[in-house]
């Protein structure tokens, strides 16, 4: 409710899934969206995180990327496996797209919960996925690796990606 105040939307319907793997996602219209997060996220994720998760979450509402982030997920779930040549077209760019929407919806995780400690965290936890690695994880190395990844061949990978890598979210936001 926080959030979506601060974002000026209407509160989306948020369920909470099974799952182990540690994930948020936006999915339905612009009309009529609803917000997913995994059981192993609301787990290893403290009130803070948590809160920033929804913020950026929240913003994929705000920013009306539920749809073309709904058909970028159906794509590179299910319509990959049928006609891969053919979606490929499709998913550069929409996927180019996604990685800079996911970017301007941390920056509305960051108006929500506006705790620049709690977001990196947040991404920390989402890159380890274990609370007891957790704790041995270091955020400035963390994202010097950003970094060293701008050079070599690895940096173009991040072209077939749908999110930016989590140390350049987290560089972003310290820019922000």
């Amino acid at each position: 409710e926080e959030c979506a105040a601060t974002l000026g939307v209407p509160v989306p319907t948020i369920y909470v899934a099974n799952n182990p793997t540690v994930n948020a996602y936006t999915f339905g219209t612009d009309d009529d969206a609803f917000i997913v997060l995994h059981s192993s996220l609301v787990d290893l994720f403290d009130e803070k995180e948590l809160k920033f998760v929804i913020g950026h979450e929240t913003g994929h509402i705000q920013n009306k990327h539920v749809v073309y982030g709904t058909i970028l997920n159906v794509l590179l779930q299910g319509g990959s496996l049928f006609w891969p040549w053919l979606l490929l077209p499709a998913k550069v760019p929409l996927s180019a797209w996604f990685r800079r929407a996911e970017v301007t919806c941390d920056r509305a995780g960051l108006l929500c919960m506006p705790d620049l400690g709690a977001a990196s965290r947040s991404f920390l936890k989402l890159a380890v996925g274990s609370r007891k690695l957790f704790a041995e994880l270091d955020v400035d190395e963390f994202v010097k690796q950003a970094k060293d990844g701008r050079s070599g061949v690895g940096r173009f990978s991040e072209a077939f990606e749908s999110h930016p890598y989590l140390p350049k979210r987290i560089e972003a936001l310290r820019l922000f």
